[in-house]
């Protein structure tokens, strides 16, 4: 469990880091599902809410200003995960109905 902790905070300063670089890097979105796992290991829903609603940002911006299609972000395993682990989040505030269409 300590390692997760530790996990925990390198992903954040990771992702910080990220954030500040003016393009937009491809380990940036695929940090998250690593992140979001150990918060879910971890069962920090609320922290792990945020980081699913600011992946979904990040998709956006990369559909957006990247020109990536859905079609592609969607094939790729990190989103697979990331379904999995929103679906944890809402499953958490009861509202498992919006759960189940993620999946």
């Amino acid at each position: 469990m300590g390692e997760n902790k530790e996990a925990i905070r390198n992903y954040k300063q990771c992702i910080q880091t990220l954030s500040n670089i003016e393009s937009y890097h491809a380990a940036h979105i695929c940090i998250y599902p690593f992140y979001c796992g150990a918060l879910a290991d971890e069962k920090l829903y609320g922290d792990l809410k945020d980081a699913t609603e600011r992946c979904q940002q990040i998709r956006h911006i990369y559909k957006e200003k990247l020109g990536v299609s859905e079609e592609c972000l969607s094939k790729s395993p990190n989103y697979v995960y990331f379904c999995l682990v929103r679906a944890i989040v809402l499953r958490e505030e009861h509202r498992v109905s919006e759960a189940l269409k993620i999946l």
